[in-house]
């Protein structure tokens, strides 16, 4: 696995994760993503919360056809790592 980058997000609306981090994800191809630091919810496509990643372990994402949004929580901003 390579590492892609890590970036410190502010955010507090939905935003793709592609726009913030210049990373386009290929369909298909698994990353590994994880908050490093602080907390974000992370959705795929527009619709819904999406879900709460609060400084766990990193986990994988699948790209399909939806993008990958993050929105980071009012309290704190978020260190988000991705490889490949």
């Amino acid at each position: 696995m390579s590492n892609l980058g890590t970036w410190n997000l502010n955010n507090t609306d939905y935003r793709k994760i592609s726009e913030l981090t210049g990373i386009t994800f290929e369909e298909g191809k698994t990353y590994t993503l994880q908050i490093t630091s602080g907390q974000a919810y992370i959705r795929e496509g527009l619709n819904g919360a999406g879900f709460l990643i609060d400084n766990t372990k990193p986990f994988q994402y699948t790209a399909g056809t939806d993008d990958l949004f993050i929105k980071v929580t009012v309290l704190y901003s978020c260190v988000l790592n991705i490889g490949d």
